[in-house]
């Protein structure tokens, strides 16, 4: 390694090497080396104990000379401190008997300087302690050696960058750290149980900045490790189950990965996940509570683990790789618009930055699944509005294209339609800039599948749809993402090909996972998008699976009318089983509407027939009419105003409710009926003063029966 301009010289003056002849002709022979290395003045000097303090050359030898310093004590921070306040960045030696407070402390103030150019590190003497050493030795290519009487040896060297954070989080399993939490707690939450004295007004540690950053990175890891745990061969096994149509042993191995995922640290899903701990103690240090999405691109809790993607334009991408794009999608190319040339397709972006001013709840949303784009109307539009039609690769390359041919707009980037390396670098340094100002959030392919199921209906973009598919299918063949999707600890995090994770999110309502831990409760508003994903792959899908996820949506459905209004509601659940007359509204003056609380329907004596059953059907969401009547009525029983989705323990397999048919009037007489007729209407004429309409009379009727009918009059 080079060495720099200038070089710090930390030795310990402590009480404890007072007199220690060995160790201060140590100091010396190590000074002198380094006068010779860099020169006289390039050499800086401090003395660390309870304190540091700045020394010259001359009083470093008036200390040699007398073997001892002018202070007591030993503590590692007076160094972190004094390099950290002088933005020291070059290289450090360090001298020491291998004694040594405040390491921890030390290490994180280390940690939020960041690196420096080198570190070396002298252990003098028999008894030194290394660990004291560990803030200094953080990054690659530091060193340690003991000095003995029988010569200098090297006994540490750091090859990878091991920048420590504090309490040695970087280091821990995930098991170590559920041990550890409530250390790690106490350390953010009550500094001076550790001896630091460094507080801020709540008495928290000062730097919550840099423990918040850290613990941002060290989510990811963490995350991923718990996913890891007992994978086996899971993959495999769901790989051969879609390959042979095998829903049996998928379900069973759906549930092998649930039992083991939850078990895998002796924690269940209904404990405080990894995830939602961490969470925790990066809100204990201070979370901005930002509303809007609109910090150069990005402003969300997970922007510490969204990456930042390399800046890539058509230029790089040379003529060999052009080939090379052809020959991979050779049954897809495309007509180009502007030279008729069959080629390689793009799809040019004009607009920039899609997310910014977004609510941040909707950014969180759609960082966990991109397929979220679809789901609010605005932003489908803005990313239609963001695509400046398609032209091939050559034709790009060749005319220096700067403007969409389909809309005029300045373009500022293009998706190509293949896989090929250079090409893939290129989209996803599109589609980063696209939404953001270059992070990524979220995968490239679950991005191109949003934008897909939006431009799939447009005359303009049809030509395209099928290299796309087949882009999407290589993507999704070629990477991985948590069986989830979803980054959620809780929804099952082990690591699956992204195609398999797509299958196993829609079959994993086929195990009995805890409503509010189950993926496919989870991407239920993306279903339509997976099972569409799922077909172009041709992959099989279980019809209990496509049952369920209907069952799903007339639940939600039923609990959207219920939260309206769900007197109308339950009258159109009774229509579709007890007989019925149907009220028309514009029948009934609205001096009686007011005063009788309008129904759709009243209900008499009998079971409804298929001819009232289809009418009834008309009026609701065609949904309803893929599933039987008595599905629908036991579908209705989950359903009310307060209902939540993650709180709805739906069964696979349905136990379909026979209603109860009513007959309540089957003892009166004709002339009865007429009689009781005729006096209900003396009523209604009295309360009115006018004549009813047939429909006015049924709703004032069956407003005043103590039973669930009316007599059939």
């Amino acid at each position: 390694m080079s060495i720099s301009n200038t070089v710090l010289f930390a030795f310990t003056d402590s009480a404890s090497v007072t007199n220690n002849e060995f160790y201060w002709n140590s100091v010396n022979n190590l000074y002198q080396d380094l006068v010779a290395k860099y020169g006289v003045d390039n050499v800086k000097i401090i003395a660390y104990s309870d304190n540091y303090i700045e020394i010259d050359r001359i009083q470093l030898n008036g200390m040699i000379q007398r073997k001892r310093g002018d202070c007591g004590g030993y503590c590692m921070t007076n160094i972190s401190r004094y390099i950290h306040n002088n933005s020291f960045k070059d290289d450090l030696v360090i001298v020491t008997d291998g004694q040594g407070t405040s390491v921890e402390q030390a290490k994180l103030e280390m940690q939020q300087h960041g690196k420096i150019h080198s570190s070396n590190v002298y252990i003098i003497g028999e008894n030194g302690n290394s660990d004291v050493v560990a803030p200094f030795i953080i990054q690659s290519g530091s060193k340690v050696y003991s000095v003995t009487s029988e010569g200098t040896k090297l006994i540490i060297e750091t090859e990878e960058d091991e920048r420590s954070t504090f309490l040695g989080i970087e280091k821990m399993t995930v098991k170590e750290f559920l041990e550890n939490f409530d250390r790690i707690y106490n350390y953010i939450t009550k500094p001076y149980l550790f001896g630091h004295a460094n507080l801020d007004k709540t008495r928290t540690m000062y730097n919550n900045e840099s423990i918040k950053n850290i613990l941002m990175k060290e989510k990811s890891r963490l995350v991923y490790e718990y996913g890891q745990m007992n994978k086996g061969n899971s993959e495999k096994i769901l790989i051969q189950c879609i390959n042979e149509a095998d829903f049996i042993t998928a379900t069973r191995e759906i549930d092998n990965i649930v039992k083991k995922y939850y078990d895998s640290v002796n924690s269940s899903s209904q404990e405080l996940t990894i995830e939602e701990r961490i969470d925790k103690l990066i809100e204990l240090c201070g979370v901005n509570k930002v509303n809007r999405f609109n910090k150069q691109g990005i402003r969300s809790n997970r922007d510490k683990r969204a990456k930042q993607v390399k800046n890539a334009n058509l230029d790089t991408v040379t003529d060999e790789g052009i080939e090379e794009t052809s020959k991979i999608i050779m049954k897809e190319l495309i007509e180009c618009p502007l030279n008729g040339e069959e080629d390689v397709p793009v799809l040019l972006v004009t607009g920039s930055k899609l997310l910014n001013g977004i609510a941040k709840n909707v950014i969180n949303e759609i960082i966990s699944c991109p397929f979220n784009l679809i789901n609010y109307p605005a932003i489908k539009q803005s990313v239609i509005s963001s695509l400046g039609g398609f032209v091939s690769l050559k034709s790009v390359k060749e005319t220096q294209l700067l403007e969409s041919t389909l809309t005029g707009k300045p373009v500022i980037g293009a998706i190509i339609l293949s896989t090929q390396k250079q090409c893939l670098e290129i989209t996803k340094s599109t589609i980063a800039r696209m939404f953001t100002d270059g992070k990524l959030l979220g995968a490239p392919s679950s991005y191109l599948i949003a934008i897909y199921e939006i431009i799939k209906n447009i005359s303009e973009y049809e030509n395209i749809l099928l290299t796309l598919k087949k882009v999407i299918i290589q993507m999704l063949q070629n990477s991985q993402s948590n069986a989830s999707m979803s980054g959620n600890v809780s929804q099952i995090c082990i690591p699956l090909r992204a195609d398999v994770s797509l299958w196993f999110i829609a079959h994993s309502c086929l195990s009995k996972i805890p409503p509010a831990n189950n993926p496919f409760i989870l991407h239920l508003n993306h279903m339509p998008v997976i099972f569409d994903v799922l077909e172009m792959l041709e992959y099989p899908i279980n019809e209990k699976v496509r049952k369920h996820y209907v069952h799903f949506v007339i639940v939600q459905t039923l609990h959207r009318m219920k939260f309206i209004n769900s007197d109308t509601a339950n009258c159109f659940m009774k229509a579709l089983y007890q007989k019925a007359i149907f009220i028309n509204k514009n029948k009934v003056r609205d001096e009686v509407k007011t005063k009788e609380y309008y129904l759709p329907f009243v209900f008499v004596d009998g079971k409804a027939d298929q001819e009232q059953i289809d009418f009834a059907l008309s009026l609701l969401n065609p949904i309803f009419k893929k599933v039987s009547v008595e599905e629908v009525i036991t579908l209705n029983s989950f359903a009310h105003e307060k209902w939540k989705v993650e709180k709805t323990d739906l069964p696979i397999d349905l136990i379909e409710k026979h209603p109860q048919i009513e007959e309540n009037w089957n003892e009166m007489s004709i002339d009865e009926i007429k009689e009781y007729d005729e006096k209900m209407k003396r009523r209604f004429i009295k309360k009115y003063g006018f004549e009813p309409t047939r429909d006015e009379f049924l709703l004032f009727l069956s407003r005043r029966v103590q039973k669930g009918t009316i007599p059939n009059i």
